[in-house]
C-alpha cells in the first residue's frame, strides 16, 4: 500500500521496483486520485461555494495525488526505462528480448477541454495534457525511446459515481471501468513503431477500443466518446436514443462540441 500524496513513499516504490525487477520497467499507467468522494459531496459548487476546506487543501485534494503525483512518477519510470535501456544496449542483448520502447500512459479526461464536475477539477486535468504534450517534446529532443500519451476514458460507472452521482449524466453514455483496462492492454501490445506514433497525443479510450474491436465485458459495444448520440445524451437531448450510434464527429470537430455541453 502506497499513499501517493506522499512523495517519499512513491520514490521508494521505484526503488522496490528498480531492485526487483533488475531496473526494468516497461509500462507505467498514472491513475493514482483521491478526490471522487470530494468532488462528488461539492457536485454543482462552484469554487468560491466549497466551504468544507480552505481552498488550498481543496487544490490539494484533487491535484495532489493526482496531477502532481502523476508528474512524480512519471519522471522516476522515465529515469528508469532510460537507465535499463542503456544497460541493455551496453549488454548488447538478443533482438526481440524485451520492449525497446517504454510506455506511460496518463489518466485525463474530456474535464481538460470542457467545464465537468469542478475548476480544480478541469484545472487538473487540463495540465495533465499539457504534461505529456510537454514531455513528449523534451523525451524527442534528446532521442528517448519513451511513449507519453494521455489516455481519456469516457464517463465511467464505477460503483461510487453510479451511487452518488447518478443524476450528473446518462448511464447509456458511459462505460465501464474494466473498458479502460483492456485498451491500455491493447496499447501494450501495439509495435514499437505504433507506440512512438502516439506519443504526445490524446488517446480516446473509445476510439482504441473501437480500432481494435474490443468489447465491454458483458459483451457489448462500449459507448463511443465522439458519437453524436452520446454527446445528445449528455447534454440531455430527447431525440438522442433515436439518433444512430455510428455516427461520429472527427475529433477536431468533438473538441469543438464540447463547448457546448457543461456537465
Amino acid at each position: 500500500m502506497v499513499d501517493h500524496s506522499d512523495e517519499h513513499q512513491v520514490t521508494e516504490l521505484f526503488g522496490r521496483i528498480r531492485r526487483e525487477q533488475k531496473g526494468r520497467l516497461d509500462v507505467l499507467v498514472n491513475n493514482a486520485y483521491a478526490a471522487v468522494p470530494f468532488l462528488v459531496r461539492n457536485a454543482r459548487k462552484a469554487y468560491f461555494e466549497i466551504d468544507e476546506c480552505s481552498p488550498g487543501e481543496a487544490w490539494d485534494t484533487v491535484n495532489n495525488a493526482g496531477l502532481r503525483n502523476s508528474y512524480i512518477c512519471a519522471t522516476l519510470a522515465t529515469r528508469m526505462m532510460m537507465d535499463y535501456q542503456k544497460q541493455m544496449a551496453s549488454e548488447n542483448s538478443r533482438p526481440g528480448t524485451h520492449s525497446r520502447v517504454g510506455l506511460i500512459i496518463n489518466i485525463s479526461s474530456v474535464g481538460a477541454q470542457t467545464y465537468l464536475f469542478s475548476t480544480v477539477y478541469g484545472i487538473g486535468k487540463a495540465a495533465t495534457d499539457r504534461m505529456v504534450a510537454d514531455m513528449s517534446v523534451e523525451l524527442k529532443r534528446h532521442a528517448i525511446p519513451i511513449s507519453m500519451i494521455s489516455l481519456w476514458p469516457g464517463l465511467v460507472r464505477t460503483e461510487l459515481m453510479i451511487k452518488h452521482a447518478k443524476d450528473l449524466f446518462h448511464l447509456a453514455a458511459s462505460e465501464s471501468p474494466e473498458l479502460s483496462g483492456r485498451v491500455v492492454a491493447a496499447l501494450v501490445a501495439e509495435s514499437d513503431k505504433e507506440k512512438l506514433a502516439r506519443t504526445g497525443e490524446v488517446v480516446f479510450v473509445s476510439d482504441v477500443a473501437s480500432q481494435y474491436g474490443i468489447r465491454e465485458v458483458d459483451g457489448s459495444a462500449p459507448a463511443h466518446m465522439r458519437s453524436l448520440q452520446t454527446l445528445l445524451l449528455l447534454g440531455g437531448y430527447r431525440v438522442a436514443p433515436y439518433v444512430p450510434r455510428f455516427i461520429r464527429l472527427p475529433k477536431s470537430w468533438f473538441l469543438y462540441a464540447l463547448s457546448w455541453f457543461k456537465m
